[in-house]
């Protein structure tokens, strides 16, 4: 056999081959040279030689892989850096992603913290280990874990005998807890103070609390409004504005009213405000009582976790049961529905009715038997939730239902001898007065419609929500406006994108009409390099994503680095449009920005200009 030899080292591989072995010490420089000769790539050489080095890189060399990471993983401390780093094996863009995931697991511990506290309070008969438990099978979601610690109530054992004393304080509990979670700014020592005060009523409670928010929005708006008096400012106020939007409007425009001499307009009479407020009592005193006594606080809590409960003139409560208490069941024997046989035809004259008209509705069926039965129904309830039925006249052929109060869309069902058997389904009928919407105006951050009734009686309580596109449920409304027929409505939007509109005619959630609404949007990044200051810059208008709730930064990477897990800087933004500066790359390279959201990997958008490291 032959002998092999190396070949002699170019001069690159001789000046790289140098440098190693002042970062690799301990190991001969003939496996150093080997090494270099094997892999042309010096990061992949690098590699192999740490893998065979037992010794830790110099300080001067750990202080570049510092400088390199930059400022964002400073939060984690230089030892947990180096730790990390060590684990693998020193290479630097191996130890991104699970310095990355350390920092989104320090981001996001305090939330879990506050998530444990919450269901600590509102689930005090659970231990804090379950709900721990509980909390990270659901990986920190705070909905999921109640759904399923409510769940674990329902399933527990029936509480044992109680004395009246325990009763009476169990009582007085569920009150001060309720009030406590229907008004999350007030302390605990606030809701017992105001049920002491008020003989523990509930109503007068509220109206305590009440009077109290309103005293400090007002005392608020003073020191911010020094020109007008506490009269101005309670007239201005709006009681279903949560955020204070409208009553700052109407503050500002009696601020010019005044500073013009314009004549302001007439305050509101003190006893219609008082009044006003007994009544908004009274309204919340009684839901929060019904909740009590039907003996269900876990709903009043997952409520207060799900959503922001907001005060005063709030739309959509719910409606009562259409169908007739105590009213007999159709039906003499239960089993499954069977639908779709379809051999009943049902038809009305007219598909739109007004509250409290007379609809008829006539059917044909080859063998109709004087058990079979009509059932009105909302669009999308199952057989057992109808409105309220007729039994068939074999006769007339005919069946006569009164429109109901409630608006909505209905259909009516054909069932089979006193079963839930359905043989036919007639076509829908619009119940309450009919709306049109459309868009006016549209942008990124707003849309205008215009509202018109175009038929029925005036809805006082008429109001129009805004959905997430694919929302189904009513209840579920981003934002709502009140409105009366003719108005133009604005609605805020966190970005571009289909969104749905409902039109309500009244304060129950069955909506009139719908509308959706297609915002286009594009996002655009620009990155600039200022190699004075060794700065990378920037600069970013967003429109495709909620910067404020679906979790968008802003990557810098090596333009030939497909893998979205290797940046170079990155930080979250909280603003639509604006620009952020990094410590600039060190390693010489093109880079460019890449924009993502909702913590994934996946790039939304590409910077229009790169940059280039020497």
């Amino acid at each position: 056999r032959k002998p092999t030899f190396l070949k002699p080292h170019n001069t690159n591989t001789l000046r790289m081959a140098s440098k190693l072995n002042q970062q690799f010490p301990d190991l001969t420089k003939s496996i150093i040279h080997t090494v270099t000769a094997t892999y042309k790539n010096p990061a992949e050489a690098v590699k192999v030689l740490q893998q065979l080095s037992g010794t830790e890189p110099s300080e001067q060399e750990k202080h570049r892989m510092l400088s390199e990471l930059g400022d964002q993983y400073q939060a984690l401390g230089t030892d947990t850096i180096l730790k990390v780093l060590k684990e693998n094996a020193w290479d630097l863009e191996q130890a991104m992603i699970p310095l990355f995931n350390l920092l989104c697991e320090q981001a996001t511990a305090p939330n879990k913290q506050k998530a444990h506290c919450i269901l600590s309070e509102l689930f005090s008969t659970i231990s804090n280990e379950e709900i721990q438990k509980v909390l990270d099978s659901h990986d920190g979601d705070v909905d999921a874990a109640a759904e399923e610690l409510l769940q674990k109530i329902s399933q527990a054992s029936a509480a044992p005998v109680e004395t009246s004393e325990q009763r009476r304080q169990r009582e007085r509990e569920d009150l001060i807890s309720t009030l406590g979670l229907r008004f999350p700014n007030i302390s605990r020592e606030e809701c017992t103070q105001a049920l002491t005060r008020a003989h523990w009523s509930l109503q007068d409670a509220v109206h305590v609390i009440l009077k109290k928010l309103r005293e400090n929005k007002i005392a608020t708006y003073i020191a911010l409004y020094p020109t007008l008096t506490a009269s101005d400012i309670s007239s201005a106020i709006e009681g279903n504005d949560v955020s204070g939007t409208k009553t700052k409007e109407n503050l500002d425009k009696l601020v010019i009213q005044k500073a013009q001499k314009s004549p302001a307009p007439a305050p509101v009479p003190s006893e219609q405000l008082e009044q006003n407020m007994v009544d908004e009592a009274k309204k919340i005193g009684d839901l929060l009582q019904t909740l009590i006594a039907a003996k269900n606080p876990e709903k009043i809590a997952l409520d207060a976790l799900c959503q922001t409960i907001r005060l005063g003139n709030k739309p959509g409560f719910e409606q009562e049961d259409a169908q007739e208490k105590g009213e007999k069941s159709p039906v003499s024997v239960e089993g499954h529905a069977i639908v779709g046989l379809n051999l009943a035809a049902m038809w009305v004259l007219t598909s739109e009715f007004n509250k409290g008209e007379q609809i008829t509705v006539s059917w044909t069926h080859p063998a109709p038997t004087p058990g079979d039965w009509i059932g009105m129904y909302l669009e999308h309830e199952t057989e057992r939730n109808y409105v309220t039925y007729q039994w068939v006249d074999l006769a007339s052929k005919e069946v006569t239902f009164t429109a109901p109060h409630h608006c909505g869309h209905y259909k009516f069902r054909y069932f089979h001898n006193k079963t839930y058997n359905v043989h036919g389904v007639s076509p829908v009928i619009t119940i309450g007065p009919q709306f049109s919407l459309s868009a006016t105006k549209t942008s990124t951050t707003s849309i205008s419609l215009k509202l018109e009734q175009n038929s029925g009686e005036i809805c006082p309580n008429l109001w129009v929500a805004l959905y997430a596109h694919g929302e189904t449920n009513p209840k579920s409304y981003l934002t709502y406006n009140w409105a009366k027929s003719g108005d133009e409505l604005t609605f805020a939007i966190p970005k571009a994108g289909s969104w749905n509109f409902k039109v309500f005619p009244d304060r129950g959630y069955d909506f009139a009409t719908s509308y959706t609404v297609n915002v286009p949007g594009t996002d655009s990044l620009t990155l600039k390099l200022d190699a004075a200051r060794n700065k990378a810059i920037v600069e970013y208008h967003v429109t495709t994503v909620d910067p404020n709730t679906d979790s968008v930064w802003i990557g810098i990477f090596n333009v030939d680095q497909p893998d979205s897990r290797y940046y170079r800087r990155y930080k979250y933004i909280t603003n639509h449009k604006g620009s952020f500066e990094v410590k600039a790359m060190q390693t010489a390279g093109t880079y460019e920005a890449r924009l993502f959201a909702l913590r994934t990997y996946d790039a939304l958008s590409t910077s229009d200009t790169r940059v280039t490291v020497q």
